[in-house]
């Protein structure tokens, strides 16, 4: 390991365990991918203007929990709305990663996706906000399909999580037989078992591709409710939001349909 720290070392103001666990992160990562007689390099250095490439930069972290997706919502809301963030990077988890792109989406912010494989994050459920840097989920598995098949024998078996990156990849071994997939098998016999259990309804999570619409799924909208404590600026903020809704239901419902749909759209253009 080779090291570049000057003398004084900079100071770096900010959470010691974060800090320290990025550090690590990085340090294993760079051991474990650089070949044997390589060297890792780990410089530190002053930049004299502050912040990027001369600019302040001001971090705000959020947890949006590893198994609830309306808490990934509301985390980015929140981010979005109230900490007026101008871009997102997260989630590693594909159905937050899905939701939250319709987050930004709807407010119009860059969502930067690290770690979402699934396909529909850029695939059926792309926004033109979203900007993935990872691998999809066919990608992995149609690179894993050759080697397997080839080198190792026809028949195996494939264990995967049960959301919507594991749906992903099992379905990604081999487009051209995707009737045939272990996923779609998989799938077949979970919904089997669900059924002989009494269970009447299946979320197959964000995105409306082929491979859930074959099962006669149906798009169906989640119900959104917002609080806010008493004359927060929260509850400012929804009361004004409430009453444009209420305005622009007025209006639609005493404007001729041509006035109102050219209005919408002069709007539309000036934002």
């Amino acid at each position: 390991m080779v090291r570049a720290v000057p003398t004084p070392s900079p100071v770096i103001r900010g959470d010691e365990r974060a800090i320290k666990q990025a550090l690590l992160n990085l340090l294993a990562n760079a051991v474990k991918f650089t070949p044997i007689g390589g060297n890792v390099h780990v410089n530190v250095y002053r930049n004299a203007k502050g912040g990027i490439v001369g600019r302040q930069v001001q971090l705000v972290i959020e947890d949006s929990t590893s198994d609830k997706t309306d808490v990934a919502v509301q985390k980015a809301r929140k981010l979005i709305q109230s900490d007026k963030v101008d871009f997102l990077i997260g989630n590693v988890n594909s159905s937050h990663a899905i939701a939250i792109a319709q987050v930004a989406a709807e407010l119009k912010v860059l969502h930067i996706v690290p770690g979402g494989h699934a396909d529909a994050v850029t695939g059926t459920s792309c926004h033109w906000t979203t900007f993935r840097i990872c691998n999809t989920g066919a990608m992995q598995g149609n690179a894993m399909a050759g080697p397997l098949i080839n080198k190792i024998g026809k028949k195996y078996y494939v264990i995967a999580q049960d959301y919507a990156f594991g749906h992903s990849l099992q379905e990604g071994f081999d487009p051209d037989y995707a009737a045939d997939s272990v996923g779609y098998v998989l799938r077949s016999q979970v919904l089997k078992q669900l059924i002989a259990d009494g269970v009447r309804r299946y979320d197959f999570l964000g995105g409306a591709d082929e491979s859930k619409m074959r099962w006669g799924a149906e798009l169906k909208n989640y119900l959104n409710l917002h609080f806010a404590r008493p004359f927060s600026r929260g509850s400012v903020y929804l009361a004004l939001k409430n009453k444009g809704t209420e305005m622009k239901d007025w209006l639609r419902s005493r404007l001729p349909a041509g006035v109102w749909k050219g209005l919408k759209g002069a709007v539309g253009k000036k934002h």
